[in-house]
């Protein structure tokens, strides 16, 4: 049974959501929704129904796949509040996440010519002059790469405290993770999440919205004023900070890694040293082993000789 969105063109909340927190553009779940919205414990039975008929059936319950057969419903999970989410979805209806079907799309389809392909860069290119930046401000949303793909290229590494449930990163899987951070009592501070969770604050921060209005939209309360918040990181903690990576690492890692191992060093680093050379140094650690390139050999000259 279909829901009703007739409620979506006159929710007194609309411009609230597409102004403050666009956080979920079309590509992500159909039109645009307007929050916050209260869900009766009927529709939230019917949603539990059908995830465990889907589930009884085979079928994938991954939230790509979930939002290329059903946007709506998974629309609707989101859009409640107080905040539902899927993984707590998946939760009610009795089910453990990893037990889930989970379907990958194998190959993405050009949105200007409808080329089929695992991966759009050289074809954009050579077929039609343009680049992938282009080819997503003309086309909002469009992906790049085919889902299978892009869960390969995904870093598993970096700093995360809880670990990763779903395949791809996406909006809504963004939401419950913030989401899931709260519910387990962390007070959610940027410089929390940064040091915690970087590539969740690197997807909402690249949507070009601030941490904290993406989590009061969730109905998670900001914790303390900012005139009231301590520094992230000071000089002295950036120096012992480096000096125990190194000791639990074995060795000293390169910038690189360093900034997915610990954003907030990272950014201490920045903050208070012209290089990363010069706070290995301050901190009396020794500086990364870096491959030395082969000496430049001479070209030999063919000449005639006399």
């Amino acid at each position: 049974m279909p829901f009703d969105h007739s409620w979506n063109e006159a929710s007194p909340n609309g411009d609230f959501w597409s102004k403050k927190l666009p956080l979920l553009p079309e590509r992500a779940i159909g039109p645009r929704l307007h929050l916050p919205l209260i869900m009766t414990d009927l529709e939230k039975n019917e949603i539990l129904d059908w995830i465990r008929g889907e589930h009884a059936a085979g079928r994938a319950l991954n939230i790509h796949a979930v939002k290329r057969r059903r946007p709506d419903l998974l629309g609707r999970v989101y859009e409640a509040r107080p905040f539902w989410g899927w993984w707590q979805a998946i939760a009610d209806a009795g089910l453990d996440y990893a037990d889930l079907k989970v379907e990958l799309e194998e190959t993405v389809t050009c949105r200007i010519c409808g080329y089929v392909g695992f991966q759009l860069n050289a074809h954009l290119s050579r077929r039609h002059g343009t680049t992938s930046a282009e080819y997503r401000k003309t086309y909002p949303g469009a992906e790049i790469a085919s889902e299978m793909r892009r869960a390969r290229m995904k870093k598993e590494g970096g700093n995360h405290l809880l670990p990763h449930w779903e395949p791809l990163y996406s909006d809504e899987y963004m939401m419950d993770r913030a989401y899931r951070y709260y519910t387990m009592g962390h007070r959610l501070r940027t410089t929390w999440i940064c040091e915690h969770d970087h590539n969740l604050w690197q997807h909402i921060h690249r949507q070009g919205i601030t941490w904290e209005s993406f989590i009061t939209s969730l109905g998670i309360p900001y914790p303390d004023a900012k005139t009231e918040r301590a520094p992230g990181i000071t000089r002295e903690q950036t120096l012992e900070g480096l000096r125990e990576l190194v000791k639990q690492e074995g060795e000293t890692p390169k910038v690189t890694r360093l900034t997915r191992l610990n954003h907030l060093l990272y950014t201490g680093v920045r903050r208070y040293f012209d290089s990363y050379d010069d706070a290995l140094v301050a901190a009396g650690v020794p500086l990364p082993d870096r491959p030395v390139p082969p000496p430049r050999q001479q070209p030999q000259r063919h000449g005639r000789t006399r």
